[in-house]
């Protein structure tokens, strides 16, 4: 039996060992930057409706008060996976809404009647209800194998205190195999172990490696797991202790960690900002926004072994109360990595679009379409980016929830040279 690699690395920000790609270009709009700035067709797949059953999405919003039920969208091989945490519950859907089989805890929810029960693990049907004591749904994935990977709690009494990390130990990755049957759970140290911190976000990769990227009070940590649920790599990123440009007066958050789907590199989004002078004199300032940067990270060794400025955006912003404009840089949100290293980024526009950048990893702007979506109507979303490159979303109303897509895989076809699979 091959010995699992088991590799507990404290990041060290040593000197990173290649060359930091400066773009220092301005995107204005109508940017000489290569890449198609055209309008991309959203495509609504089918709507939820909200509420109980176990077609719908269980969902409350007040308006006032900030929404933080967690409600995931993760589409493989045209199959769409919904977690809603508040119905305690996982959907199962075709891309034409047929509701293909439900993950629920029973007491939260009522008895389903468009699916046949398997609690006996024996499906005679392709359809099927499938009752589990979730405590609290989170974050979801999917394996090329058929593997369902659930972020869930434990009850409060087992749960424990970290006081290195100032973190509560709650969370554990509950896997479920291609017929509904639950197989275990995944904790720090694998299959049974310790429970994790706070899960950002959750990831299976082309090997079927589980990757769980967690946040705690004072690093965000990464657990990488073979298929079999040995750990590969456990990495810390302090906050203390994060990457930066070599400028002084630099001060950095980091947005989001995002493996690579087929190789085992993490890629880690910077963004940067600096304090400036509000007067000539000196006496106000006000911390404005700097860069964005990729760093790629090696999980087994803890180095860094490349990075990227992120292509800057500016575009005109009206000036209440006057007839002219001020140009404002974009603050670009991280969507992932499609195959072959393309980064997907989002940033506002103009009212209800945004602008989709798709960089490779020499900072080459390769497409930057827009979108709309109605800001308005929209009071939450979430987006999911396939390996191929598609972009899926979950787009939350007052009544109901719209799935819809759109066929960014088709931006990547003239640079991968490959035909993309619906």
């Amino acid at each position: 039996m091959v010995p699992v690699v088991e590799s507990q690395t404290m990041i060290r920000r040593s000197t990173i060992g290649v060359f930091l790609l400066i773009l220092s270009f301005g995107i204005l709009f109508s940017s000489c930057t290569s890449g198609s700035s055209a309008s991309l067709e959203q495509q609504q797949l089918f709507s939820l409706p909200i509420g109980r059953m176990e077609d719908q999405l269980d969902i409350y919003y007040d308006g006032v008060s900030a929404f933080d039920d967690k409600v995931r969208i993760v589409m493989q091989e045209g199959i769409i996976f919904i977690a809603n945490s508040r119905g305690r519950k996982v959907m199962e859907f075709s891309s034409y809404g047929d509701l293909l089989s439900l993950y629920y805890n029973q007491s939260q929810n009522p008895i389903p009647v468009l699916l046949q029960s398997a609690n006996d693990g024996n499906r005679v049907s392709s359809r099927a209800a499938l009752s589990f004591p979730f405590l609290d749904v989170g974050e979801i994935a999917v394996s090329d194998s058929g593997i369902l990977f659930v972020e869930d709690a434990i009850p409060e009494n087992r749960a424990e205190y970290d006081e290195e990390q100032k973190a509560y130990l709650d969370r554990v990755v509950r896997r479920f195999d291609r017929s509904g049957i639950y197989l275990d759970y995944l904790g720090q140290e694998g299959v049974g172990g310790t429970p994790f911190p706070y899960i950002n976000a959750l990831y299976v990769n082309s090997s079927n490696d589980t990757i769980v990227v967690c946040r705690a009070e004072r690093a965000w940590l990464v657990f990488w797991f073979s298929p079999a649920g040995n750990l590969k790599y456990k990495v810390t990123i302090p906050l203390t202790d994060l990457p930066s440009p070599d400028e002084p007066g630099i001060l950095t958050t980091l947005e989001r960690i995002v493996p690579d789907p087929e190789e085992d590199t993490l890629y880690i989004k910077i963004d940067t900002y600096k304090e400036s002078r509000e007067s000539l004199s000196g006496t106000g300032s006000s911390i404005e926004y700097f860069a964005s940067y990729f760093y790629w990270l090696n999980p087994a060794s803890g180095e860094y072994e490349g990075s990227l400025e992120v292509p800057h955006v500016v575009r005109k912003q009206d000036i209440p109360g006057l007839q002219n404009s001020q140009d404002e840089e974009v603050l670009h949100e991280f969507l992932g990595v499609a195959h072959g290293g393309f980064f997907f980024l989002m940033g506002p526009f103009g009212p209800d679009q945004y602008q989709l950048l798709v960089v490779d990893r020499q900072g080459v702007v390769i497409a930057r379409p827009r979108i709309n979506l109605q800001d308005r109507e929209i009071f939450f979303r979430d987006f999911h980016l396939s390996r191929n490159g598609l972009l899926t979303a979950i787009l939350v109303r007052d009544f109901r929830a719209d799935v819809v897509w759109w066929r960014t895989d088709r931006l990547l076809e003239d640079e991968t040279g490959n035909e993309t699979r619906r």
